[in-house]
């Protein structure tokens, strides 16, 4: 990724955001680390429901995002299971989709997300350093799915044309997520039509032929907000000052601190449904 950066194939702004954050070293609490734990788990949607004044409107987080009961449960099987062979193990934050991709948990798709087998691209990936000796897995150059190269669905899904002719790598500055995911104001050159999700975005995912009849089209979990919450959500207020079910709408998009942009995102799914 830093030779990617360097070669100009990954922009600064999207390196700094989300490629300097890792740690590559165990913490102290388990320094005698031999092995990283990847965990991927299938994951639904998340709707949010608004009540507005000129009536309902039912919205999208898409999976993955707000996973913290995951986690959770994750912690609590390695209880379990770690403890029985002496083994302790403690949260890492490392680029799993690379790691992922090299042991062959996953391939990488068209639109650069990974795709598991009978889960497709809908999967939450979290890891943790443990001690258990990790001999013999499999290591090597990531690889793609064949039916990539002849498919295009992706492609014409996105609205704001992130794959490049020729390249595989896609031009992540230009992706809704990249954007919403953001503060800065949407780019005049964003078609107000192609908004289709809280924060994220679902379109090349929902076209994918390997996304059909996966965990990750069901409904997750399900927020329904009345007008009160509906219009404090709308105005951006921090999540301190939200009824208890708006605030977990806003963890549940990953949102806290950030409830400005959220209402932005909001404001502009809005629009585009009408």
């Amino acid at each position: 990724m830093q030779a990617r950066h360097v070669l100009g194939e990954i922009s600064s702004e999207l390196f700094h955001k989300y490629l300097e954050g890792f740690t590559y070293t165990p913490p102290e609490s388990i320094s005698g680390a031999k092995s990283v734990l990847i965990v991927a788990t299938p994951i639904g949607r998340t709707i949010v429901e608004l009540d507005l004044a000129n009536g309902p409107i039912t919205l999208c987080i898409p999976p993955t995002y707000g996973a913290d009961a995951i986690i959770a449960e994750a912690e609590t099987l390695l209880d379990e299971k770690l403890g029985e062979r002496g083994s302790a193990y403690a949260y890492a934050w490392l680029p799993l989709k690379s790691l992922a991709a090299r042991t062959g948990l996953a391939r990488y798709g068209r639109d650069n997300l990974l795709r598991f087998e009978g889960a497709g691209s809908f999967v939450r990936l979290d890891s943790w350093w443990t001690k258990l000796d990790a001999d013999g897995e499999a290591w090597g150059p990531p690889r793609d799915l064949e039916r990539c190269a002849s498919c295009g669905a992706c492609v014409a899904a996105c609205p704001n044309g992130c794959f490049a002719k020729g390249r595989f790598l896609v031009d992540a500055t230009k992706c809704l997520t990249f954007l919403n995911e953001g503060s800065a104001p949407f780019p005049t050159w964003v078609d107000a039509r192609s908004h289709n999700a809280v924060v994220g975005c679902l379109r090349c995912q929902d076209a994918c032929p390997e996304n059909r009849n996966v965990p990750g089209q069901d409904i997750y979990r399900r927020f329904v907000l009345d007008r009160e919450s509906s219009e404090l959500l709308l105005a951006g207020r921090p999540v301190a000052e939200l009824p208890a079910l708006a605030a977990q709408a806003v963890r549940a998009a990953e949102m806290v601190d950030h409830e400005v942009n959220l209402a932005r995102n909001l404001q502009a799914l809005i629009a585009a449904r009408a």
